[in-house]
């Protein structure tokens, strides 16, 4: 799934890569610490579900995957 723009987005990312992983969410709620619960993983995987930089942190380090910060190149005039 992509977003509005076209592009994917790091919520899709992060979608695949829970789905990847073959973590149940209940698997995933207690990696966490409990700090992301089953329900609002729910809400993540069928899009309804905004998340804040630290729950998809959260979520990506116990699926594998991370974010990164890449510094865009100006366009040359």
């Amino acid at each position: 799934m992509a977003g509005n723009s076209g592009q994917i987005t790091w919520a899709d990312v992060l979608r695949a890569a829970i789905q990847k992983s073959g973590k149940t969410r209940y698997e995933i709620a207690k990696a966490t610490g409990n700090a992301v619960d089953q329900a609002q993983l729910s809400r993540v995987m069928v899009g309804g579900k905004t998340l804040t930089l630290d729950t998809a942190e959260r979520i990506g380090r116990v699926v594998g995957v991370a974010l990164t910060v890449a510094k865009r190149r100006g366009k040359k005039q």
